[in-house]
């Protein structure tokens, strides 16, 4: 049962009468489930539609859109919904509308699917409606009209068209040409042709228009190309009557024609608005500026020419004109392709019989005396901020010894009091400094030309100061810093030094970051590096090396760099690469705040104490092999050499009390010879023990391809892993060397794979895998695994690389050949390890230099 209590059945029914398509499509994108919806939506029967791709059923031009969803929906997005068009089985196209979302434990993504046709009809339904709307209304309300290419009307409205005395019906299917003035015709035919072969562009366009009554009036008209929008299909115009604002434009011209040279010519934009802000006239200066013809810019609103958030505080200012005011202001402007544009602009209220009818607006493009004056304010800005972002006290003293600038450091250094001080002679305010240092470098600056740089101290500020001075046209630039803690440390670390110079060990002292500042002879006598090699380094970059063993070291890092007193011993190289064991002891340094100053390092040569260490070590090493090796001869003379010498002996005795002729004699003879030829199977045992251990500080070693060495014994073997069935595999890369004894490595290889062979499983099939797994700082790593009956690794315990150990009972051997596989290895610098579990198998992993 479901989580909510139904039935399986009852969502398998829901998803199957659904009217939306609901299915499943693998990773690969191929449906894997589909309900019988697809039937009437797609035409295609769900039958039809399953192990298809989904491509199948998309137009491909929509393959590359809906493959980035469904690649979204697997990278991770929760839910997916889009919209594409299907492909019904009769070809027609249904649009769908998709919500996706992939399952991560069924591999598979689910998806639902419904028919969005009516939903789609709709929307273009609404979308002509709304085009239309828009193309009658975006451009005003005044006359509204609809032409066809050739100029005929479509459709007419607005309160213009009434005022022209003309209904619509008295212009649907006329020519708009037959209404325009004759001299006007030409250059609206020529607008209209411009119109026609640029879609994209808006044309105004001013013309005569005969009125109902025969009177000409001025439209200014707006044109817009809509005849390629299928929801419009026709030449957008809006009109208004201009006639009004030309007829005040040449009353005022008339009367201001004495004043017509100066104004045209003007270098300043002039220009007339009336009360409404309509520009009704601007000189070539004005053209200039806006970048626009005058029968462009006369008629139009002022606001046109400006941004949205000007045009309140123009409005306000011609108000105030409008009122008899003079008024002035600055305006900035951002004009394209000439960037900000800072105007002047004086507004003059022209007067006729006491009313204001006009104003004349005078504009002076004031944009680079502003820029300049901007520019010094903006410079001097950013000098005084780089003179106080400067860490170092700055000032600057003018040619008369007065100070002309001083940033926040030179206050807090010399003059904490925030005198002010500019403007005031250097020697009045520092009045013993005539005497001084100060004064010669500073005055030989000055006169020289030279730049100078000294340390000084200063008594009156009771400072040590560094000091430079850099003459310029306006005087001098000085730069100094207080140094007096630097000067205490330099003077400590000069008592420091003459100590530790009379010391033999290496003695470092450094930075609170570790960094040397200072080495005595015993550290260049040690290390081979003379202290300008050390200046500046951590002794670790100095002394360490890749094969540094620096865990010692690490664990005490902590605590040094916390200001503990540590101690350790440690493995260093000298600059030659000769290695030399160091005891070190470092000391923190705090000053009267007990912050931490420097660290102090001694270096003691142990070198000669840790081969000791290392002689002595080796030394009981060795004494441990002899006691193991002397166990093992007392167990062979004890076990394996008393038996068959008994044996010998007491078949002797028997054979001088036999008659020749019986066959007891023959008998005892027989075993007499068994006894002497295991005799001599433990006398040879015996000898190849002896002679690995006396070999193995004379063993002559070279370089032995690994993978070749074992090819070779595999060679030998051939003929016992045919004939058990066995397989090998060699997993060893052409060219892997090693160092040791080719007849010892040969022995080893030899040893374990016989072994292997002699210890198969009888049930399956011998496997026999040898792998190298790499190399690393300790060697090479090889591992030996068969899949063999196997032994009991906890009753083996520790006796399974001993002498005569035996684990098999079922298969004959000595028990010796473990044991001499492990001393080949040993012998040669190398290693063996063993895991092994009864009905499973054996694994040896051997270490080779």
């Amino acid at each position: 049962m479901m989580r909510s209590g139904r039935s399986i059945g009852f969502y398998e029914n829901m998803m199957k009468y659904s009217l939306d398509l609901i299915c499943s499509i693998d990773r690969n994108g191929r449906f894997v489930y589909v309900n019988d919806a697809s039937e009437h939506i797609l035409g295609y029967s769900s039958e039809e539609m399953l192990g298809r791709h989904y491509f199948a059923f998309i137009p491909p031009d929509e393959h590359d859109r809906t493959r980035a969803v469904a690649e979204q929906t697997l990278a991770g997005l929760k839910t997916t919904t889009f919209e594409h068009n299907c492909i019904h089985k009769s070809g027609q196209l249904v649009p769908m509308l998709w919500s996706m979302v992939w399952s991560e434990d069924d591999e598979v993504s689910f998806c639902t699917g419904r028919d969005i046709s009516e939903l789609m009809l709709a929307r273009q339904k609404l979308r002509e409606k709304d085009d239309l709307h828009q193309a009658l209304i975006s451009h005003g309300t005044d006359m509204l009209a609809l032409f066809d290419a050739q100029g005929t009307y479509l459709y007419s409205a607005g309160s213009t068209l009434k005022d022209l005395g003309y209904l619509p019906e008295h212009l649907i299917g006329r020519s708009a040409f037959e209404h325009l003035h004759p001299d006007d015709v030409p250059r609206v035919e020529e607008s209209l042709a411009k119109l026609l072969s640029e879609p994209s562009k808006i044309r105004k366009q001013d013309f005569r228009y005969k009125s109902a009554t025969g009177e000409w009036r001025w439209l200014e008209t707006t044109l817009t190309n809509q005849l390629h929008n299928p929801h419009i299909k026709a030449l957008v115009a809006n009109s208004h009557d201009v006639t009004e604002q030309r007829r005040s434009a040449n009353e005022l011209t008339k009367s201001e024609q004495q004043f017509r040279a100066l104004f045209d010519n003007n270098p300043d934009v002039v220009m007339i608005e009336n009360e409404q802000g309509i520009i009704l006239d601007i000189n070539l200066a004005g053209e200039s500026l806006l970048n626009l013809p005058k029968q462009e810019i006369v008629g139009r609103h002022y606001s046109d020419m400006l941004p949205p958030e000007s045009k309140s505080v123009c409005a306000d200012y011609l108000r105030q004109a409008f009122e008899g005011q003079t008024v002035k202001m600055e305006l900035a402007l951002h004009y394209e392709g000439v960037g900000m544009t800072i105007l002047d602009i004086t507004k003059i209220p022209v007067s006729l019989n006491g009313k204001v009818v006009a104003v004349y607006s005078i504009v002076k493009d004031i944009t680079a005396v502003t820029n300049s004056h901007n520019t010094v304010k903006q410079q001097a800005k950013k000098l005084n901020t780089l003179f106080q972002s400067i860490k170092d006290a700055f000032c600057i003293i003018g040619k008369d010894w007065t100070y002309t600038y001083a940033n926040h450091e030179f206050d807090r250094i010399l003059n904490p009091y925030q005198q002010d001080i500019i403007g005031k002679n250097i020697w009045d305010v520092f009045p013993d400094g005539k005497k001084s240092i100060f004064y010669q470098q500073y005055t030989y600056a000055m006169e020289s030309g030279n730049a100078v740089s000294f340390e000084a101290y200063s008594p009156e500020l009771e400072l040590w100061l560094d000091l430079k001075a850099y003459p310029s046209e306006e005087g001098l630039l000085v730069y100094f810093s207080d140094i007096s803690e630097k000067v205490k440390a330099k003077q400590e670390l000069e008592k420091l030094s003459l100590v530790a110079s009379t010391t033999t060990n290496g003695v470092i002292i450094t930075d609170p970051d570790r960094r040397i500042e200072w080495v005595n002879e015993g550290f260049v006598n040690l290390t081979g590096y003379s202290l300008e090699e050390a200046l500046g380094k951590r002794p670790s970059e100095l002394l360490h090396s890749s094969n540094s063993n620096t865990s010692e070291f690490e664990l005490m890092k902590e605590k040094m760099l916390n200001g503990e007193p540590v101690a350790f011993e440690i493995l260093n190289y000298r600059k030659d690469g000769e290695e030399i064991w160091l005891s070190v002891q470092v000391n923190p340094i705090r000053d009267q705040e007990g912050r931490l100053q420097r660290f102090i390092t001694t270096q003691t040569d142990i070198t000669a104490l840790k081969n000791s260490e290392l002689e002595l070590s080796e030394l009981a090493k060795d004494l441990y092999r002899h006691n193991r090796d002397l166990q093992q001869f007392t167990y062979i003379v004890s076990h394996n050499l008393r038996a068959p010498v008994a044996n010998v002996m007491g078949l002797s005795d028997l054979l001088l009390k036999f008659n020749r002729d019986s066959e007891m004699y023959d008998k005892s003879l027989v075993n007499l010879k068994r006894s002497v030829t295991q005799l001599d199977v433990v006398l040879k045992d015996l000898s190849a023990i002896l002679s690995i251990r006396d070999s193995k500080h004379v063993l002559e070693q070279e370089q032995i391809e690994l993978g070749l060495k074992c090819q070779q014994v595999l060679e030998s073997l051939r003929e016992p892993l045919q004939a058990c069935g066995g397989s090998v595999t060699l997993d060893i890369k052409q060219d892997t060397y090693v160092r040791g004894n080719s007849a010892y490595l040969y022995s080893i290889f030899y040893n374990l794979l016989t072994n292997a062979i002699k210890y198969r499983a009888a049930d399956r099939p011998l496997e026999i895998s040898v792998k190298l797994y790499g190399d690393t700082r300790l060697g090479k790593f090889l591992a030996i695994t068969d899949n063999g009956t196997g032994f009991d690794m906890t009753r083996a315990g520790k006796d399974v690389f001993k002498l005569y150990k035996r684990f098999h009972a079922t298969a004959d051997g000595r028990g010796i050949g473990l044991y001499l596989t492990r001393a080949h290895l040993e012998a040669m610098g190398g290693s063996i390890k063993v895991d092994s579990q009864i009905g499973i198998g054996t694994r040896f992993l051997l270490q080779l230099k």
